[in-house]
């Protein structure tokens, strides 16, 4: 479970622990990640807490089955005996960087406003851990990337074209026959568009 380590309140020198109201434990040293909340891996999935009763943050969510050893769309299971793990709070995302049953390297992304979990695939590297530097690296905080091929890595926008060349356009389909019913409730968060634009206009 959690503690609280005070400063010794009787006067004498040292501190002293007192348990929170979360319950749960640690369950690896390097999956603990603060920033408006604090957010650590326990036996049960990722849970969130602010030093009281934590909540699940995977127990409702379509990755949930990743934590109970299934497969999910093609995602293996975390590996909860693997050593190589890692959590980081860059705002507003939350990165789990994880090996999985097959032993490859994947990095799991919660957006913690929206609620969303994805996973972000990265290209020509694999990633060991993910730490996030507020050293402002090119003018802003920069999420820093450890490498297996002894670099370290920072993210600097998203994509497609990394190499340079046209971008390729991305087909979606969005249901919106719901909105014109005003007594249905409605779960606009279904459709999340998250994107820097680099001063190029997008049409949506």
């Amino acid at each position: 479970r959690m503690f609280a380590i005070y400063p010794n309140i009787t006067g004498a020198e040292g501190f002293q622990s007192l348990p929170t109201g979360c319950t749960y434990g640690l369950w690896h040293r390097y999956c603990l990640a603060v920033g408006p909340r604090m957010w650590f891996l326990s036996g049960r999935g990722i849970m969130e807490t602010t030093g009281g009763e934590p909540a699940n943050i995977t127990e409702n969510s379509l990755i949930r089955p990743l934590f109970e050893g299934k497969t999910v769309n093609g995602y293996a299971p975390v590996d909860m005996t693997s050593s190589a793990r890692h959590l980081a709070y860059f705002d507003p995302y939350l990165v789990f960087t994880y090996t999985d049953t097959g032993a490859a390297k994947k990095i799991l992304v919660y957006h913690t406003i929206a609620r969303r979990w994805f996973f972000w695939e990265i290209s020509g590297i694999t990633p060991l851990s993910t730490y996030w530097n507020r050293r402002n690296i090119g003018g802003s905080d920069a999420l820093l990337l450890a490498a297996s091929d002894g670099y370290v890595y920072f993210q600097n926008g998203y994509a497609d074209t990394p190499g340079g060349g046209s971008a390729g356009a991305i087909a979606c389909t969005v249901r919106t026959g719901a909105l014109g019913s005003s007594r249905n409730n409605k779960l606009y968060g279904d459709a999340l568009c998250d994107l820097d634009r680099q001063g190029v206009s997008i049409s949506v």
